[in-house]
């Protein structure tokens, strides 16, 4: 578990899975559109599953790079810019579901 590319992975297994938390949520939220507050639009809500599932897309990307890519120094970089990414997609998935 010292390896620091292990360590990379699990973080981005545990962003996924919260990716993964807030899309069920969302979908469910969908699936029951009479509970949506009157003037909300769905449009929203689906646009943030497309957002969820194209940067999950990502994410499975860089953990495949686990395997792949030698240099940790890469995937540190990496690692961080997803990670930037992540939290502005938090910060946009939040700002669509208030």
């Amino acid at each position: 578990m010292n390896n620091p590319v292990t360590k990379l992975a699990d973080a981005a297994w545990s962003k996924m899975e919260v990716l993964s938390t807030i899309r069920r949520f969302i979908q469910n939220e969908l699936n029951y559109p009479d509970s949506l507050p009157a003037g909300f639009s769905s449009e929203k809500l689906h646009h943030a599953l497309v957002r969820i599932d194209s940067f999950s897309g990502e994410f499975s990307y860089f953990i495949s790079l686990k395997n792949t890519q030698p240099d940790p120094t890469y995937l540190e970089d990496k690692f961080d810019e997803l990670s930037n990414q992540y939290n502005h997609l938090m910060q946009e998935l939040e700002h669509i579901v208030n």
